[in-house]
């Protein structure tokens, strides 16, 4: 499996892998018997930097891993998206090592927020983008 992230912070000026340069590793992943894992956090934020859809930016993946909570201000969470049977084995792995049992019964509460992150706050993210600019410049 390979696996990498298409957005850039920090040191390289939150630049954004290409779709083109995507689609590249996904081919030469499958010609090499490889699944392709996109572990991005920030996938909302590439979707508004390059203008090109979630779905079209994954296209290539066989899985993909979001984090709700950076970017999109939800409390906690992530979600992981692949086939029936890779999600599946997902689960198998979360039950094995006690992942994410740390809720306390409180799921229902950080889901609500994770919805409200994914339902009002990506058409914000062209704000954080331009102030973001913005305070690079300064």
């Amino acid at each position: 499996m390979h696996c990498y992230q298409i957005t850039y912070h920090e040191s390289s000026g939150g630049r954004v892998l290409s779709v083109d340069y995507t689609d590249l590793v996904g081919e030469l992943a499958k010609k090499h018997n490889l699944k392709l894992h996109i572990d991005e956090p920030r996938i909302f934020n590439a979707y508004v930097a390059l203008g090109v859809s979630v779905r079209r930016l994954v296209q290539a993946a066989d899985s993909v891993s979001v984090c709700l909570s950076k970017g999109l201000g939800a409390p906690v969470g992530s979600v992981i998206v692949g086939t029936k049977s890779f999600i599946d084995k997902a689960r198998i792995l979360r039950k094995n090592f006690r992942w994410g049992n740390e809720t306390g019964g409180n799921e229902g509460i950080l889901c609500a927020g994770a919805l409200a992150a994914l339902k009002e706050n990506v058409g914000k993210l062209g704000n954080d983008h331009k102030n973001a600019k913005t305070l690079a410049w300064k």
